[in-house]
């Protein structure tokens, strides 16, 4: 299997829509089951199309959001799984998913960054 494919492995863009676009429907009422398949249908990467298949094959078997990811571990680290997993116990989900997409955008990873080598 080509690496760049593997669905174990996505690019950090594909994570941060996902998570963006996640965060946006669950806000306007659609249900976790209908989100990651809306999303899996409109991926336009066939490895990330084939997790997010996974993700949610594991939802439709009754398994919450945080272990269909955790299922996952090479392409969710466990920052995004724990604060999926507390975003879920404690019904703040789609906050937790908006402080995701803000750690996981560009922008505040080249700040780190360069805070890190100063």
């Amino acid at each position: 299997m080509n690496f760049f494919w593997s669905k174990d492995h996505i690019s950090h863009v594909d994570k941060l829509l996902f998570t963006k676009h996640l965060s946006v429907m669950l806000k306007s009422g659609i249900t976790l089951a209908e989100a990651i398949a809306l999303l899996s249908s409109q991926a336009a990467n066939p490895g990330f199309k084939q997790l997010l298949t996974a993700i949610q094959k594991d939802i439709d078997n009754g398994k919450t959001l945080y272990d269909a990811l955790a299922a996952h571990p090479t392409a969710f680290d466990p920052l995004y799984l724990r604060l999926v997993n507390i975003g879920e116990e404690s019904g703040t989900l789609q906050r937790n998913l908006d402080y995701l997409a803000v750690q996981h955008s560009p922008y505040q990873q080249k700040f780190c960054s360069l805070l890190q080598k100063r």
